[in-house]
């Protein structure tokens, strides 16, 4: 029987790119994701994935070029793609350029794509009362419970402020929002 805690973001990431492991959790953790095998290849997915044992996990994803390197790609869809030892789940973008890293639930229509420093963390927030998307970051090293309540110089709210003002949202219509933006988005890739 194993344990796989999500409730801290370091956890979050450990227990997600387990999947790209060789041992008997790895592999038990698959199975339980429903993931297949490391060793689908999609046919819309044309980077190279640069693994001396093919210990990247690619999931209902699309790329024209790049390479993935020890990472988690799920429901990932871009023109092109360089990332190392990172964790992507619904992302939409043109580029994206990333190392030990998470990036989840964004969408960005740039040319320049996502370009990110060495242990970001980068999400998109979907508020459908105010018709915004919130570009919220933080990194890797950072303890959220302890700047939950504050707001970070590189975010427009603390995450505080984020849960409250989505307090009485209608996670239906934040997910439609989401998804017609990232549908808007993969349209010009």
């Amino acid at each position: 029987s194993y344990w796989w805690d999500y409730g801290l973001l370091k956890l979050y990431r450990k227990n997600n790119l387990m999947v790209t492991g060789d041992d008997a959790e790895a592999e038990a953790l698959r199975l339980y994701l429903n993931i297949p095998s490391r060793d689908v290849k999609l046919a819309n997915f044309k980077a190279s994935i640069d693994d001396e044992s093919n210990k990247s996990v690619i999931v209902a994803s699309t790329a024209k070029s790049g390479s993935v390197k020890s990472s988690v790609v799920s429901n990932v869809n871009c023109g092109d793609i360089q990332v190392e030892n990172c964790l992507l789940v619904n992302v939409t973008a043109k580029k994206i350029r990333a190392s030990n890293a998470i990036i989840y639930n964004v969408v960005d229509e740039s040319d320049d794509g996502l370009i990110l420093p060495d242990g970001q963390v980068y999400t998109n927030v979907f508020m459908p009362k105010s018709k915004e998307k919130l570009t919220m970051t933080s990194t890797i090293s950072q303890c959220g419970g302890k700047v939950f309540k504050i707001k970070m110089a590189t975010n427009p709210h603390s995450f505080n402020d984020v849960y409250a003002m989505n307090g009485e949202t209608d996670v239906r219509e934040a997910y439609a929002m989401g998804d017609k933006a990232h549908a808007d988005c993969k349209k010009k890739i």
